[in-house]
């Protein structure tokens, strides 16, 4: 079928100030009603008269944001998959125009062009190469920031990563991707950010934005890529740039290339990081894992009660039933019972030897003649082992003399 020649506006941006309406119903009934009849109408034109049928799908929306915020996005499934095929057909329906506009524009004479090169120039300066690409690389991003260009910065991750870290820039909504669904306008962003006036604002004041980026995690890998329609950064693109009846923005929505996981891995200073990087938490992990063990070492100052006690009945028995038992053996350490099998001192209790010509001397304590008989009784209340050696060494002395 032969299609119409153009005739209502010379771009898309012309043809969407024509479909803007002053609805006046409330009535939810009655905006379903018209609704179905501006369906019907575009349904049959949208074959041979693009232009107007795309006029009528675009009132449409408008009807359609109306009847959601009267009903509070109570709309049945029916009316949401009618909502998703006129979606389908408009965007069929503006890829078509912008082609025929833009070949009209090649026929028009070179006077004209000349008209409008000078207007272009008055606005303000973007970088080369990337206003025709959907696409911004991360450096470009970056030195957006820098130069402090007004531009608008949307970001699709979800809340606690968006807290978590973010880019230090001022004109930034947060729009977390499970919001995001096909068939989502602008309207329903608009409700949606109500709950946070500084987003708010900034979404209201969209068009008076130079450029618009938007981000999510991950991005791309290859600039030649093309995003689902399922895609939250494709829902929210085609939300502003065609279904926008409200406002018509200045430059078309561009994409972080390689989204915020390479912008937080070559601009950390750009960020604001409100927790601490994961690489940090593991380097105090590991050096707790390091950490020298903690030993209890044995207190060295022994005290003359924690030393080894003796009985001193077995003491005594042991020294008469064995004559032969000499100062050196108990100066030794070892004085035994029963030929010395058994040990009765675990440690020296006798003072090392003076040394003379050689010769080891020993000098023992002798006890005056008035000193008290030692006896069996005076050894069981003594607790001193140095004591308990003086007694031995009067004994043996006794016995030599």
């Amino acid at each position: 079928m032969n299609k119409k020649q153009l005739y209502l506006a010379h771009s898309v941006d012309e043809l969407k100030k024509l479909s803007k309406i002053n609805i006046k119903s409330t009535v939810p009934a009655v905006l379903q009603r018209e609704m179905s009849l501006l369906k019907c109408q575009a349904n049959e034109v949208w074959e041979h008269d693009e232009e107007r049928a795309y006029v009528l799908f675009m009132k449409y929306f408008e009807y359609y944001d109306k009847l959601k915020r009267l009903t509070g996005s109570k709309c049945s499934a029916l009316l949401k998959n009618e909502l998703l095929s006129s979606i389908e057909r408009a965007e069929i329906l503006r890829d078509s125009l912008k082609a025929r506009y833009e070949d009209l524009s090649r026929q028009t004479s070179p006077d004209v062009k000349k008209t409008i090169e000078p207007q272009q120039n008055h606005k303000p300066d973007k970088p080369q190469g990337v206003i025709s690409s959907p696409w911004i690389q991360t450096n470009e991003l970056a030195g957006l920031i820098k130069k402090q260009h007004k531009f608008l910065l949307i970001d699709v991750r979800s809340k606690i990563e968006f807290e978590q870290c973010q880019i230090t820039f001022d004109n930034t909504i947060n729009l977390p991707y499970d919001f995001i669904k096909r068939g989502t306008t602008v309207i329903d962003i608009s409700d949606y950010l109500q709950k946070n006036d500084f987003f708010k604002k900034l979404w209201d004041s969209r068009s008076k934005f130079d450029d618009i980026i938007l981000l999510d995690e991950n991005g791309f890998d290859s600039d030649q890529s093309v995003l689902n329609k399922d895609h939250p950064l494709q829902i929210l693109k085609d939300a502003m740039l065609k279904w926008d009846a409200e406002q018509i923005l200045t430059a078309e929505p561009r994409i972080l290339f390689k989204g915020m996981k390479d912008f937080r891995m070559r601009y950390p200073p750009l960020l604001i990081q409100k927790t601490m990087p994961s690489n940090q938490k593991d380097s105090r992990q590991i050096n707790s894992q390091l950490e020298a063990p903690k030993f209890q070492y044995p207190d060295l100052n022994i005290r003359e009660e924690q030393l080894p006690t003796v009985n001193l009945a077995d003491l005594l028995a042991s020294q008469s039933k064995d004559p032969t038992l000499s100062f050196k053996t108990i100066q030794n350490g070892r004085t035994g019972i029963n030929n010395g099998t058994n040990s009765v001192f675990k440690r020296p209790l006798a003072p090392k030897p003076s040394t003379f010509n050689n010769r080891v001397q020993y000098t023992p304590k002798m006890m005056s003649s008035q000193s008290p008989e030692i006896s069996l009784n005076n050894i069981r209340q003594t607790n001193s082992p140095v004591s308990i050696l003086q007694c031995i060494i009067q004994i043996n002395y006794n016995k030599s003399a």
